[in-house]
């Protein structure tokens, strides 16, 4: 290489520092881009390496203005923020250079969780809820008995199953779901837990109402409090808000046997630890090697589940209660994560 006078060298430094690309400074100094890469080495070798090829089609400007439009709603996906950005920016772009970049900002596309609809007053009642009960210690929380029922179906979950899948791997049957005509059958299963451990659990056959609710708590919570040494005069219980639950039977026999109902919000279902105790059951049955042959068959897979249920489950679920309640003030009785 030619010596270059110390003026044409400073400016290749000037440009080098201005963040032009070696391409076009050769364009504007008429060197070629080995002198330009010679200069760089010996006067500015810790300048961070120049970008290559293409130019993005967003800038950080853009990328931050689409990361606004979705954390604030009013973009749900890459395609609707895209639509908008376009009118805005006058630029044309695919969604997929939009995922691109959100997903380079350190954000990620998810399946939208399903939860209860919270109107107003909803959140006002659990805000309340939380509220009234943010200065409860564990020892407040042990003496509440928690209650709830669930679905459990023959072939598992209702929702999506996810698998991992080696690249080119062919359909086999470990990537498939099985499914049947009209799902193959469920049963319906009420059950309790407290910090001593689970309580009864129970098949509901035909439909639940007050009477047959009413006949649960006599035998079973009865015989959940007489297993674990509690007196139901005692107990805190918890339970949702089903007109069931309300029933004046109901109401009649927990005034009768001096049992404390715990006041519930609607649409809570991230508050009551027992939800998690489901989904602790759901797992272990999904861990048989085989599907079960019928209903009975998987009525007693469950009670076998449900009876090696170790009582550090329901404590580690319990525990968390002072964390829920904190997490509905923070979300000012919005949604959780749990």
């Amino acid at each position: 290489m030619p010596k270059l006078s110390e003026d044409r060298i400073a400016d290749v430094l000037a440009l080098l520092d201005s963040r032009l690309s070696y391409r076009q400074i050769a364009k504007r100094t008429g060197l070629s881009i080995g002198s330009i890469s010679n200069i760089r080495a010996q006067y500015r070798p810790d300048i961070e390496n120049l970008p290559a090829g293409r130019p993005p089609v967003l800038s950080p400007a853009d990328v931050r203005h689409a990361q606004r439009l979705i954390c604030s709603g009013k973009a749900d996906t890459a395609t609707k923020a895209t639509s908008i950005l376009r009118n805005i920016t006058n630029k044309s772009f695919e969604p997929q250079t939009l995922r691109n970049a959100l997903k380079k900002s350190g954000m990620k596309a998810v399946v939208k969780r399903k939860a209860p609809l919270l109107t107003k007053r909803h959140r006002r009642d659990r805000l309340d809820w939380a509220i009234a009960h943010q200065h409860w210690t564990l020892d407040d929380w042990k003496r509440v008995f928690w209650s709830d029922e669930t679905k459990i179906n023959r072939f598992g979950s209702d929702g999506r199953q996810w698998v991992w899948k080696q690249t080119g791997e062919p359909l086999n049957p470990r990537l498939v779901q099985d499914t049947v005509k009209y799902g193959g059958g469920s049963i319906m299963v009420w059950g309790c837990m407290t910090w001593e451990g689970t309580g009864s659990a129970v098949k509901i056959d035909g439909i639940m109402d007050g009477p047959l609710y009413t006949q649960i708590l006599e035998e079973d919570l009865r015989a959940s409090c007489e297993e674990h040494g509690r007196q139901l005069s005692d107990i805190i219980f918890q339970q949702d808000n089903d007109s069931k639950h309300r029933s004046r039977i109901a109401t009649n026999w927990f005034q009768d046997n001096g049992v404390e109902v715990m006041d519930w919000p609607a649409r809570s279902p991230d508050l009551n630890p027992i939800e998690h105790l489901w989904d602790h059951i759901k797992r272990k049955l999904a861990e048989y090697e085989e599907h079960p042959r019928g209903i009975l068959e998987l009525w007693d897979r469950v009670q076998e589940v449900w009876r090696n249920i170790p009582p550090e489950v329901c404590q580690n679920l319990i525990a968390s209660m002072p964390r829920r309640v904190q997490a509905v003030i923070k979300a000012k009785g919005g949604h959780t994560k749990y």
